[in-house]
């Protein structure tokens, strides 16, 4: 754990003040961003410290799976997680860096998620 800093990316404010409310705590930093456009230009200026990325599937500007398309193309090793309310998001996508959270998660789900990919 420690200072690992993470992405989140959701285009809901209070789910991002609530993932930062639960991962904070927990050691992590976190950075958010409001939608698709907004995370792919955090991911571009700190790239290189970024250890996760959370996306959601469906936000405006660029869908999580748009999102995840764009990082791959710099970083093909980077864990992704996933999470959508609506549908299995990058379903038939081949990535072995790529997890998935069914929203709505519980905190302990998402830190114990968190904490795997991050080992």
């Amino acid at each position: 754990m420690g200072s690992r800093l993470i992405l989140f990316a959701d285009d809901s404010e209070p789910m991002r003040r609530l993932v930062r409310a639960i991962l904070e705590p927990a050691g992590y930093q976190v950075m958010t961003a409001e939608d698709g456009n907004q995370a792919l230009a955090q991911f571009a200026v700190h790239a290189r410290d970024i250890d996760l990325v959370i996306l959601d599937n469906q936000m405006p500007g660029h869908t999580g799976e748009e999102v995840l398309a764009q990082i791959r193309e710099r970083d093909n090793d980077l864990p992704v997680l996933m999470a959508s309310g609506f549908e299995k998001p990058g379903d038939g996508i081949k990535d072995p860096h790529l997890s998935y959270l069914t929203k709505p998660y519980m905190p302990a789900d998402l830190i114990r998620t968190v904490g795997k990919l991050l080992k």
